[in-house]
């Protein structure tokens, strides 16, 4: 999958380094945001505005997928 689960090394650590973070009321950009995993992960961590975009069109459709699958 070239857009899959989040279980990529990188994203992983993205996500290590998330859950010790304060982003509960901030604005966060996903950039080149594939799946989308780390965007829902900070809605679900309270951000008040994430922005996620990629240059890829697959990915978008993938990631519309995803927000609606985790009802954002």
């Amino acid at each position: 999958m070239a857009f899959g689960s989040g279980a990529h090394p990188s994203t992983l650590l993205c996500i290590e380094l998330m859950l010790n973070m304060n982003i509960k009321h901030k604005k966060v950009v996903d950039a080149g945001t594939g799946s989308g995993v780390l965007a829902v992960l900070a809605k679900k961590m309270g951000a008040a505005q994430v922005m996620a975009f990629d240059n890829n069109p697959w990915a978008i459709e993938i990631y519309r997928k995803t927000m609606k699958l985790n009802n954002i």
